[in-house]
């Protein structure tokens, strides 16, 4: 159970996201310690679902190593992901609106999505349980000011997770070499900042970032929940972290991935509005 401070914070947290405003000074905890974050976070998924929201899986953040120096973490974070907040794209475009969230950033990610429970967590059974794989844009967002802010501190805000945005998705194929072919791909992403420019390569990355590969980031997942007493369930969206370094939202903007080695997908067109 949280203490009283803790539930404070949870109310606090979670109106700063839905308005989309900073924390308050006076109600940050820099030291905040990793269980105590845990309670805030799960005190906030208390009071969503208590207003009617839905879990529909869990995003998978700082599985990419190559940005923990930047933001002064050393080990992965995640949260819950509701119904109301992911959208399955018919086309490869997405449209976000900048406005919604606290200082938001886009993370060009793997998505995977649970036909069954997963038996274990070694990268055989999850690619075993895996129903389908799809490429997906997170928008993450701080109300930490410049994204300032300690491991704990992250995960109590909710994993720092906006919403999930998820392109068309392909069958996962052959599970012996699932974990493989995701770890092996590659992804560019690009920004056009005038029509009459061309696209600017900003970053690019390749899925054995997140922790070895997606299979490998759902299999900590796995580990991470069994170890608290919990378990993803059939049915489970998974987001499996950011491919690069998040980039920040603004209006106007126009983004594009592309993708090579994951057959069926191309890449996403992103406009932020």
């Amino acid at each position: 159970m949280p203490t009283a401070n803790e539930s404070r914070l949870a109310d606090h947290l979670l109106e700063c996201s839905d308005r989309a405003r900073p924390i308050s000074d006076g109600l940050r905890e820099p030291g905040l310690a990793m269980d105590a974050a845990e309670r805030i976070q799960r005190a906030i998924r208390e009071r969503r679902t208590s207003r009617g929201e839905q879990p529909v899986g869990y995003k998978i953040g700082f599985t990419n190593r190559r940005i923990w120096p930047i933001y002064g973490v050393s080990s992965p974070i995640w949260g819950p992901v509701y119904a109301g907040g992911v959208e399955r794209l018919e086309t490869p475009r997405a449209r976000l609106h900048a406005g919604r969230y606290p200082e938001p950033r886009l993370e060009p990610e793997i998505v995977l999505g649970l036909a069954q429970v997963p038996a274990d967590d070694d990268p055989a059974a999850i690619a075993e349980a895996i129903g389908w794989v799809a490429h997906g844009v997170e928008v993450v967002q701080s109300v930490y000011p410049g994204w300032r802010f300690s491991a704990a501190e992250s995960m109590a805000s909710q994993a720092m997770h906006g919403s999930l945005h998820i392109g068309p998705a392909v069958a996962p194929g052959d599970a012996a070499t699932l974990a493989a072919r995701l770890a092996a791909l590659t992804l560019v992403l690009e920004r056009r900042d005038d029509e009459k420019d061309g696209w600017t390569e900003v970053a690019t990355g390749v899925g054995a970032d997140v922790l070895d590969g997606p299979v490998e980031a759902l299999g900590h997942l796995v580990r991470c929940l069994r170890e608290r007493g919990q378990r993803l369930a059939a049915g489970d969206i998974i987001t499996t972290g950011t491919l690069v370094d998040a980039q920040p939202m603004i209006a106007g903007q126009r983004w594009r991935t592309r993708l090579q080695g994951l057959a069926g997908i191309d890449g996403l067109a992103i406009d932020i509005i």
